[in-house]
């Protein structure tokens, strides 16, 4: 089944209230290209001023600053007229009212953070401190922990292949029933078994590829010839209701990493304890061409989180004492 979010966003859900500091705003087009890139169309509330007739009209942001409570009061019926959401490039008094007003009338608020560009480049040098000084305001408080308190938590295994990933993420959601759901990854990758379609969405490399034109996920990754990716959507939606869980590349990892103000994430890497403990898992797949299995067990070194990146690491033999391992780590995530 080819998920909804696939195709191309339409109407309101692509719009993007852009919220940053009017220290920011002459670099509004690079803001601007940067959100299109993401799939979403810009709201930029410092290329608009309130003409004679009490409407806002597009302007030249050269010409002058409109005034706060103009931008305040253009954000706010943007924001709430528009369900696409409110995009964070940066920190001020200003961009905290805006997400705390968000945060005051929607329940699960639909904030995106954008704290560095696709070259890893801040967009808002400041960030740490003007967010650690207003956040101690009583009338912004941590309104990013806030945001986060409102989903539950995201469990994100990363490992190779044939080291086990859907066999704890299975062992785990028949322990933990209720509490917690698999969040269905996009792949081309065929099918191994009926219970695949818990973990994945089966789909062609033209569909894929579709979705790849429309800006549909937010990470996406070949691994070992076959097409991976999610949609950040998709995963709050499950969070709404359940602790989520899924396998993603390093690469995928570190996507969700950048997202870790808007979502509670743990990062579990699950480790084999040798080469042999993937080849015999291969074995068990019946995987019995030489050079596909010397290519994963090569493959699998790749699988590590850098320092920087909180996480734990299971190790992993191919037998039972693995599962309670990963139970010591994960259970206590669980909210």
């Amino acid at each position: 089944m080819v998920p909804s979010w696939l195709g191309p966003r339409t109407g309101g859900s692509r719009v993007l209230y852009v919220a940053h500091p009017h220290v920011m705003k002459r670099f509004g087009d690079v803001y601007e290209d940067f959100i299109r890139s993401k799939g979403y169309e810009p709201i930029n509330p410092f290329a608009f001023e309130r003409g004679p007739d009490g409407k806002f009209r597009e302007t030249n942001i050269e010409d002058g600053y409109v005034g706060r409570e103009v931008i305040l009061e253009l954000g706010l019926g943007v924001q709430t007229k528009c369900p696409g959401g409110t995009g964070v490039l940066g920190i001020s008094e200003g961009v905290m009212g805006e997400v705390r007003d968000r945060v005051t009338w929607e329940k699960y608020p639909r904030i995106r953070i954008f704290r560095y560009d696709d070259s890893g480049k801040a967009f808002f040098e400041r960030w740490d401190p003007e967010y650690a000084r207003l956040s101690l305001l009583p009338e912004y408080g941590d309104v990013f922990a806030d945001v986060r308190s409102r989903y539950h938590r995201l469990i994100v295994f990363v490992g190779p292949s044939a080291v086990g990933k859907n066999y704890c993420m299975n062992r785990l959601w028949s322990y933990c029933g209720a509490l917690i759901r698999p969040i269905r990854n996009v792949t081309t990758r065929p099918m191994r078994d009926p219970g695949d379609a818990d973990y994945y969405h089966h789909v062609s490399r033209a569909q894929f590829d579709h979705g790849l034109r429309h800006q549909a996920f937010f990470e996406y990754s070949d691994y070992l010839g076959v097409a991976y990716g999610s949609s950040l959507d998709a995963v709050k939606e499950t969070l709404q209701s359940f602790n989520g869980m899924f396998a993603l590349t390093p690469e995928g990892a570190m996507a969700y990493y950048a997202a870790r103000e808007e979502l509670d994430i743990s990062f579990i890497v699950l480790k084999p304890a040798s080469d042999e403990v993937l080849a015999r898992n291969l074995l068990r797949r019946k995987e019995m061409d030489p050079q596909k299995v010397a290519k994963k067990i090569a493959e699998a070194k790749r699988f590590v989180l850098p320092s920087h990146v909180p996480h734990k690491v299971v190790t992993m033999t191919g037998e039972e004492a693995d599962v309670q391992r990963m139970f010591d780590v994960v259970l206590p995530l669980m909210k």
